[in-house]
């Protein structure tokens, strides 16, 4: 209805919250006007306490979004907690089904920016399989333990931050990257006018 009726042409829905974005302040402050008055005259509750903007730096869905360094990142309680959950898992021997569980979710929604995050989440993703009673008590792996180490790494030394990524995918005529490799003889790479070979 915000496309077709109000002319706002980038909107995001999710649950009960709404993301409207525009290439200007002006513009923005007046679709999110003309958005709340449409809300307000259909009878769709809108919390005033909870609606922000324009801006250009907001949360939404618990992730911080800048659109001036074109970045997500993960809110500060946000990766404290994942932090503070990692240090105290990683000293036990062993875990109840309830706790893995709970890092996991943790951990999972932190891969909507932590995108590289989501291979060192399958093993504690793996142990709670065919396990039922909240209470059970699983091991923890040293590779369960290596990963849970790499996503500290992460979270302290990379902030929880990641680019907005390209949804567009180039192709290597495009990118003017082509690379070659042979069993016996070694690899080499063509970068436009750079290249590399290993022998």
């Amino acid at each position: 209805m915000a496309q077709q009726h109000l002319s706002i042409n980038f909107t995001i829905h999710l649950l009960d919250e709404f993301l409207i974005t525009a290439p200007s302040y002006q513009l923005c402050h007046g679709q999110l006007s003309l958005f709340t008055s449409f809300c307000e005259f259909v009878g769709v509750p809108i919390a005033p306490e909870k609606t922000c903007g324009p801006s250009t730096v907001l949360s939404f869905a618990g992730i911080e979004l800048d659109t001036v360094l074109f970045e997500a990142r993960l809110p500060n309680d946000k990766i404290e907690k994942c932090v503070n959950s990692i240090d105290a898992l990683i000293k036990r021997k062993k875990a109840t089904l309830r706790d893995i569980q709970s890092i996991v979710g943790l951990l999972n929604f932190a891969c909507f920016v932590v995108t590289p995050g989501r291979p060192f989440l399958r093993r504690l993703i793996d142990l709670t399989v065919g396990v039922r009673s909240p209470f059970h008590k699983i091991r923890l792996s040293k590779e369960v333990k290596a990963d849970l180490l790499v996503w500290h790494s992460i979270l302290q030394n990379f902030n929880g931050k990641s680019f907005f990524l390209d949804d567009r995918w180039c192709n290597s005529e495009q990118l003017s990257l082509f690379t070659d490799s042979a069993g016996s003889f070694g690899f080499g790479a063509i970068f436009g006018s750079k290249w590399c070979l290993a022998c």
